[in-house]
């Protein structure tokens, strides 16, 4: 009993001693935070008045601010660029991504100078052949070079230059919407050596599905592929064009009124491409025969080109107006904005001689499909 008595006094002992030592002693530490700041305010109060620190904590901070601030504008990254500095380069795109690729095809000059000598080979294979052709001389056989697209159409080569459009007033024949006035063209264009043929009518018919189908009454006046195809109206010959234009990635047309009579006439001023008066062996006129004739079956003009005098009338872009006074001279013609008929030129195997003549001009409903009337094509660029 004794000793629990004795263990017991001697834990009193120890609580005591521990909490006596953990007691803070009496002084300012000991004080409130109120009674610290107000006994701190005069300090403050003094060294706002004289400018020196109030104490050494203080002192320290404000030295560490300069410290920093001298830091700062002695770093490189805090310093402005100069002007004359280069902009710094862009990253390039990593190989193989698809911003990477758009990047280099546009930035590749020798990629697309490939695509357009490639396409330009294809149009220019000129065939240099000798033709029978035509002239005030009489019949001769030349070289003409012969341009051919993909689907194997000829075209010619029309240079620029100028001509008198029309007919002058003692031309036999002539009509009263033949006025005569200057022409010029500044640019050369490409036009089709014969009328479109049956054959690439059929082809164009069997390729885009359009829907056409006067095969029966074609066979009665074009018996054969080589033969002009006729039976077409002017959206026909249009729709042609356009698909002409998609599958051999040119600009392929009709030919302007214009367009057509200086590239019949070739250079001649006379009423027809060879002279003044018509010949039987050099056109297809006058109803000789009850059929049309293919479309090489006469000599080509001097450039080159079939068919421009007779055999069968040809579309034109233009429409059709009996006065020529809307035309602008010294400039290539200025079609009309509108009218009822379209244009058409170099008359038919049916037709008498007057009605082939190079200046000869008339018009027909472009709703219409005539057994004697079909068109060839111009193409633009290169």
């Amino acid at each position: 009993m004794s000793r629990c008595l004795v263990i017991l006094s001697w834990c009193l002992a120890v609580g005591w001693l521990s909490v006596a030592t953990a007691r803070p002693a009496a002084g300012p530490a000991s004080r409130p935070a109120k009674a610290r700041a107000r006994a701190k305010a005069p300090a403050r109060a003094k060294a706002a008045t004289t400018g020196k620190a109030g104490s050494t904590a203080d002192h320290r901070v404000q030295k560490r601010k300069a410290s920093n601030r001298f830091r700062q504008s002695a770093s490189p990254r805090s310093r402005p660029a100069p002007v004359s500095a280069a902009p710094t380069p862009r990253r390039p795109a990593k190989r193989g991504t698809a911003q990477s690729a758009k990047r280099v095809r546009a930035k590749s000059p020798v990629r697309t100078a490939d695509k357009r000598s490639k396409a330009a080979a294809r149009w220019a294979q000129v065939i240099k052949s000798p033709v029978k052709v035509v002239g005030p001389s009489g019949v001769q056989e030349v070289t003409v070079p012969v341009f051919v697209n993909g689907l194997g159409m000829r075209f010619s080569r029309v240079p620029p230059g100028k001509f008198t459009m029309g007919s002058p007033a003692t031309e036999r024949g002539r009509n009263d919407d033949e006025r005569a006035y200057p022409t010029r063209f500044r640019q050369p264009y490409f036009i089709s050596t014969t009328e479109v043929t049956v054959g690439q009518w059929r082809r164009f018919i069997q390729a885009s599905g359009f829907a056409w189908d006067h095969w029966s009454e074609v066979a009665l006046v074009s018996p054969t592929d080589d033969h002009p195809i006729v039976y077409v109206s002017w959206a026909d010959a249009a729709a042609f064009c356009k698909w002409l234009s998609k599958i051999d990635r040119a600009a392929y047309r009709l030919p302007g009124e214009a367009e057509w009579e200086y590239a019949c006439r070739a250079g001649a001023a006379t009423a027809f491409s060879f002279g003044d008066e018509p010949r039987p062996g050099l056109m297809a006129y006058d109803g000789r025969e009850v059929t049309a004739f293919p479309v090489t079956a006469f000599p080509a003009n001097r450039w080159g080109l079939y068919g421009m005098h007779g055999n069968v009338w040809e579309w034109c872009r233009d429409w059709y107006r009996k006065t020529s006074s809307w035309s602008r001279p010294t400039t290539s013609r200025t079609a009309p904005p509108r009218g009822d008929a379209r244009n058409i030129r170099s008359g038919s195997w049916q037709d008498t001689a007057d009605y082939c003549r190079s200046a000869n001009r008339s018009g027909r409903w472009p709703e219409g499909r005539y057994e004697d009337l079909g068109f060839r094509v111009v193409r633009t660029g290169p």
